[in-house]
């Protein structure tokens, strides 16, 4: 754990505050659920054992079975949600950290069984026989092009990055949503250092562009679509769509925490002074795990832009330098 982790000496985590930080709805929900595991994972770590009554306990066990159950569903059973098994059941009773161990072996089992089969999360997708007797599957790529772009007018940066890798097609429409990209580089840089002095450039591809330099440089930034603010009367859940009818004015003001904060204002414990947006000086472990792993799709594009401009020079030699016999290479 961080230094600023070991700093957190958790109060009181009274049912009423458990209860409003609404981790088991957020777990349902596919925008919230990374972030509601590792909110739930400090609570096993900090609160659990020592400071939560039996009703908080028997609450966050239940938003335990919660999260395994979701992560199965939507194929998240990855290095977040074993990190949150493994800080509860450093905590549970004998009889119920068997039972969450081999629901998770259950569950890593039933995984692999359909990644062989190569339904995975397609099994859930309708599907009807065609002419000839056979099943038809229904495709990403039927949805037409205006439903596909007013999808993506709802969404934030990091939502929009994962559809850029789903096929060619929604790449080439998620990089050309020029409206989209301006607004959403207003709303993530707006008040950062790495916020340009001029306007942003007018044709779709630089709009695109100018974003992705702008997280390379200020990934920090992306915090704001973390999908926790803090308010007056305590955290609350945020939907990119929310974050994308307010005005950049307002997205600055508002608070967004880190996981320890959360926790402390869930135990009792004051929030202490902190800005809009956290600096790195005592980032958590898993913040800094999440600001990473939203990094890593723009980082990919970056190598990949590189990688194609690179083929495309070499290409362009190749065809202007003919070898007798053969091509250079």
């Amino acid at each position: 754990h961080s230094s600023s982790d070991s700093d957190i000496e958790c109060g009181a985590l009274t049912q009423e505050r458990y209860q409003q930080l609404r981790l088991n709805w957020a777990l349902t929900t596919w925008e919230h659920n990374t972030r509601a595991m590792r909110e739930l994972q400090m609570l096993f770590e900090r609160a659990f054992r020592k400071d939560a009554g039996k009703g908080v306990q028997l609450a966050m066990f239940e938003d335990l079975k919660s999260a395994l159950h979701q992560a199965e569903r939507m194929g998240r059973l990855d290095r977040t949600l074993d990190q949150l098994i493994a800080a509860a059941v450093r905590v549970l009773p004998k009889q119920k950290r068997t039972l969450v161990m081999s629901a998770q072996k259950r569950a890593v089992v039933q995984m692999r069984r359909s990644a062989r089969r190569g339904d995975g999360m397609e099994g859930n997708s309708e599907t009807g026989p065609d002419d000839d007797g056979t099943c038809n599957r229904a495709a990403l790529d039927d949805l037409p092009v205006e439903v596909v772009e007013a999808i993506f007018g709802h969404l934030g940066p990091v939502e929009l990055a994962r559809c850029t890798c789903v096929s060619r097609s929604w790449r080439d429409l998620s990089r050309g949503a020029d409206t989209v990209w301006h607004a959403l580089y207003e709303l993530t840089f707006q008040g950062t250092a790495s916020i340009v002095q001029h306007s942003l450039p007018t044709t779709n591809a630089s709009a695109y562009r100018a974003f992705q330099q702008a997280a390379a440089g200020r990934p920090r930034g992306l915090k704001r679509w973390s999908g926790r603010v803090l308010g007056l009367s305590g955290p609350a859940w945020l939907s990119s769509s929310a974050l994308r009818c307010m005005p950049p004015s307002r997205v600055a003001a508002l608070k967004f925490p880190r996981v320890d904060k959360v926790v402390r204002w869930a135990c009792g414990q004051s929030t202490g002074r902190f800005s809009s947006v956290e600096s790195s000086s005592g980032e958590s472990d898993n913040d800094a795990a999440g600001t990473t792993s939203r990094m890593r799709l723009w980082a990919l594009a970056n190598r990949l832009n590189a990688l194609i401009e690179a083929l495309k020079r070499l290409s362009d030699g190749v065809r202007m330098r003919p070898y007798p016999g053969r091509f250079m290479h």
